[in-house]
């Protein structure tokens, strides 16, 4: 008995002849189709787009393998170079669709390879995970603009992480709370709903820092430093309710530290002042359908307007309350035309005896130095 072995080099059939001695002849035949000699193929390698901070997904799907031999697995890296051979890490797949989560910090080009049970290993397909900037977080997902973090829950702590320039919304419905975190926002921030600042600065260059509409309401805590660079109000109430607890709101050039338009102004501490030497100045103004109830903080001029102008209603009931003029250019401390309780808590002119504390348009009525209750 005889034994010879051949290799096959390509599927097919392959047909074997014996002869004895006497000159018979035995055929056989054999069909092979085990032979995989091809590359098996990608066919869609897709990156995206994330936040830094955040986990990004790639997505590999329509892999192919004509050859026959099956999937043994894929090899990833940030390099092109050097091609993975049979004996690199592969890691196992069995389907010709994944995904792989990764969170790299700066923008990332990775390059994937296949292999199959026979060793085959496919040309290299490339994607990129391109990486923003994380403006903002809510806990620990970050994102690339205080717009998308408000839009993202209705209830949330926003925090800051860099400083920023945007204009942003608060829409109804919406309670936020805004950590600024030592940052600052250039913009108008337009507040529907229901907002609190604290531990940083908003500011616009060319217009309101913030604006409470529709019946919003903001809380101001400590920390806060909220004013104009330009000709306008550090804070408007269009309609709606603000409460003070701490922080600086001033205006810089002319109009107001707090407008009133329509709306309630809470001031239990804090300060606001305006620094404009304009006579229309004020660190509060009050209109007719406005409301301003002092129980604390100070409430100043510092160059030439007035502390509190009044056409509304103004309360001061607070032993707290300190209403000054710092300006020896200013002649009225408060000017009121409207509705004003004073029950407790200090009014004072720094002129002293000359100066006008208190000024009521509608009576005449004076106070001049510190008035105090």
């Amino acid at each position: 008995e005889t034994t010879q072995t051949y290799s096959a080099a390509s599927n097919g059939t392959y047909y074997f002849y014996v002869k004895d001695a006497a000159g018979n002849i035995n055929k056989k035949s054999i069909t092979i189709s085990k032979i995989d000699k091809t590359k098996p193929t990608i066919g869609s390698f897709t990156g995206t787009t994330i936040v830094n901070g955040n986990t990004g997904t790639i997505k590999v799907s329509n892999i192919a393998d004509t050859g026959g031999s099956g999937l043994k697995g894929y090899y990833l890296s940030t390099s092109s170079t050097p091609t993975p051979t049979r004996d690199s890490s592969w890691k196992g797949i069995t389907s010709s669709s994944f995904t792989v989560d990764l969170k790299p910090t700066k923008n990332t080009t990775y390059y994937l390879w296949v292999i199959d049970n026979a060793g085959n290993i496919s040309e290299v397909k490339s994607c990129t995970i391109t990486v923003q900037t994380a403006v903002a977080k809510i806990g620990t997902t970050y994102y690339a603009s205080i717009a998308s973090a408000v839009s993202a829950s209705s209830t949330s702590t926003i925090t800051m992480l860099v400083n920023r320039t945007e204009s942003v919304t608060i829409p109804s419905g919406k309670n936020i709370t805004l950590d600024l975190n030592g940052k600052t926002i250039t913009g108008t921030i337009t507040n529907k709903g229901k907002l609190l600042t604290k531990n940083g600065t908003v500011t616009s260059t060319s217009g309101t820092a913030i604006a409470v509409e529709d019946n919003g309401t903001l809380v101001v805590r400590g920390g806060s430093v909220i004013y104009s660079q330009t000709n306008k109000n550090a804070i408007a109430i269009r309609d709606g309710t603000v409460t003070v607890y701490g922080g600086k709101i001033y205006a810089t050039k002319s109009d107001h530290g707090v407008w009133v338009k329509k709306g309630k102004l809470y001031v239990k501490g804090g300060y606001i002042y305006t620094q404009s030497s304009v006579s229309s100045s004020e660190a509060i103004d009050i209109e007719s359908e406005g409301v301003a109830e002092i129980t604390g903080g100070q409430i100043r001029n510092d160059a030439g307007g007035k502390a509190i102008f009044n056409s509304g209603k103004l309360i001061i009931n607070g032993a707290n309350a300190d209403i000054r003029n710092n300006s020896s250019n200013a002649t009225v401390n408060i000017d009121t035309g409207g509705t004003f309780s004073f029950s407790k808590g200090t009014i004072r002119n720094e002129k002293g005896s000359s100066g006008k504390c208190y000024y009521n348009n509608n009576n005449g009525d004076t106070k001049y130095g510190t008035w105090t209750k």
